[in-house]
């Protein structure tokens, strides 16, 4: 019995001192809640922490949007083809996927944020990496083309 007791109170307090789960020292922040879901804000994180790599990063601590999302022109749906960009964000490589490839006569472009062309090239495999250490950080158009039609946009985040 006294062993019992001994253990659940030394767990009790070595747990304690642990949880630590997403502490940050903000200047403001709080919660929403409707119909639709919830949502959480922050404001003025001073510290974060990230790990990176080869293919991409991670920035713990810091609330951050996933979004690719045609954003120009009139995507053309393609059946049985799906096309995937990944990491996005990124730091140095870009990798464009496209499933069911059976040598189409696809085209990438990309496009910086002041809207220059930075890199043109056919898409002859099933996966196609662009290099994109040399990019200033910001948001980028990755355009992909079937014979000079828009089929499918992204926007690429570069940390």
């Amino acid at each position: 019995m006294k062993a019992g007791i001994f253990t659940s109170l030394t767990f009790a307090l070595l747990s304690l001192g642990g949880l630590h789960a997403q502490e940050a020292i903000v200047t403001s922040g709080g919660k929403s809640t409707g119909n639709g879901g919830s949502s959480s804000h922050s404001i003025g994180q001073v510290f974060y922490t990230s790990q990176y790599s080869t293919d991409g990063s991670v920035t713990q601590g810091i609330q951050q949007v996933y979004d690719i999302t045609a954003t120009v022109g009139t995507e053309l749906p393609v059946p049985n083809f799906h096309l995937t960009v990944y990491p996005n964000p990124t730091r140095q490589k870009l990798i464009l996927n496209a499933d069911a490839f059976h040598n189409e006569k696809l085209t990438f472009h990309l496009i910086s944020p002041e809207g220059k062309l930075l890199d043109s090239r056919s898409i002859i495999t099933m996966q196609t990496v662009m290099d994109m250490k040399e990019f200033p950080a910001g948001m980028y158009h990755l355009q992909i083309q079937s014979e000079g039609t828009l089929i499918k946009n992204f926007r690429i985040i570069k940390h």
